[in-house]
């Protein structure tokens, strides 16, 4: 466009051009090897990792007890308001996971010609018992699955998309309790007790809540290599 707007320019005013490639000279264009489903995996992994990214780098220190009595600084450092915000901010975590998972999963339907099938064969059948078809769409299918639940997320991938995205969140060679699949398990179940139990940790530790952000950052990348490996996609180009 850049390159039509400046031949344009050219022929209507005549003169010369002196851009960023010399003399009268155009941008050289390049082959895009993109796709659509490579250019939407893209803005979902940026955009999750963007977001953890910022919550990090603007996440407060807690107070400055120096160094004193072990016991007496635990005991401070369980009243230090800020890691009520620590808390607060598990759920955004969870929230990370559930917008990748699930607009993951709504980009491959829309693309995986084999999940395109399936669709299909699911709005004539919705259509079938009286279901309008524009209320059949990858959005609504996502909309009726929870993301919170990594056994539903599985199902649906294993169903949808024939992705089993448990199995390498599994691979590891330290035991199953270790495991990124469990590790992620156990932190949706400890965002359940604080949402709806009230449940302020002040046990949590900055240095715990990183812990935490890498977990969630760890498990997407090797999500995202596990998608793009299935549809044959350079992961750097995801990754910008």
């Amino acid at each position: 466009m850049l390159n039509k707007i400046l031949r344009t320019g050219r022929k209507k005013f005549g003169g010369d051009i002196f851009g960023d490639y010399g003399k009268n000279r155009y941008a050289p264009l390049w082959e895009d090897t993109s796709t659509p489903i490579s250019r939407g995996f893209a803005w979902v992994y940026r955009m999750t990792h963007g977001n953890i990214g910022s919550v990090s780098y603007a996440l407060p220190n807690e107070l400055d007890l120096g160094k004193g009595d072990t016991e007496l600084d635990n005991i401070l450092s369980s009243l230090d308001p800020t890691r009520v915000i620590y808390n607060a901010l598990v759920p955004f975590l969870i929230s990370m996971l559930e917008f990748y998972l699930k607009n993951t999963f709504i980009i491959a339907l829309k693309y995986d010609s084999t999940a395109q099938d399936k669709v299909e064969d699911f709005r004539r059948e919705a259509i079938a018992v009286g279901a309008s078809s524009e209320n059949i769409t990858e959005e609504s299918i996502a909309d009726s699955i929870s993301f919170q639940d990594l056994r539903n997320v599985r199902k649906a991938f294993r169903k949808w998309l024939a992705v089993d995205v448990k199995q390498p969140l599994t691979l590891s060679t330290t035991t199953p309790e270790e495991s990124l699949w469990r590790r992620l398990d156990d932190l949706i179940k400890y965002r359940h007790d604080i949402i709806h139990r009230m449940g302020v940790d002040t046990s949590l530790s900055r240095s715990d809540f990183l812990r935490q952000t890498q977990l969630i950052e760890e498990s997407l990348d090797v999500l995202l290599k596990t998608f793009a490996d299935k549809y044959h996609i350079d992961i750097e180009q995801i990754k910008g």
